[in-house]
């Protein structure tokens, strides 16, 4: 039995690497189109903000909310992912019509694998991708 858990388990390595990016890639698309909802809603501008330079807890922060860690193994690729700053940091900004003042594209890494979340900013469109978007820059 432990033969055959040893062979196994090393297996399951690469799968749970994707699954940890698969889940953060949606957990932070369901944090930028809460922020949009909540733009559109209060009438109010709405920030989430990426903080991509610091390796050792990358996270990012829906401002006046909560602060969401990414999983062990993933990390930040680009280091601008959007053009909007908010305190110096790389920031989505949804204002009340919904729209993002800039789109940008978020690139998450784990191991050999990388997601795209991508907000457009004439619509505010939020999605992810296992492809960065044609306009894409690094």
């Amino acid at each position: 039995m432990v033969i055959l858990a040893a062979i196994a388990l090393p297996r399951f390595g690469p799968v749970l690497t994707e699954v940890k990016l698969n889940a953060d890639a949606r957990q932070m698309a369901g944090v930028l189109r809460m922020a949009r909802t909540e733009a559109i809603t209060s009438g109010e501008t709405k920030q989430v903000v990426f903080y991509v330079n610091d390796s050792k807890n990358p996270r990012y922060l829906y401002v006046g909310k909560s602060t969401y860690k990414l999983s062990p193994g993933v990390k930040f690729v680009s280091s601008k992912p959007f053009n909007s700053k908010f305190k110096d940091q790389p920031a989505c900004i949804f204002l009340p019509s919904g729209r993002a003042k800039q789109g940008g594209t978020v690139s998450l890494k784990a191991e050999d694998k990388i997601k795209y979340v991508i907000v457009l900013n004439a619509t505010g469109r939020i999605r992810t991708s296992d492809t960065p978007p044609e306009s894409w820059e690094k």
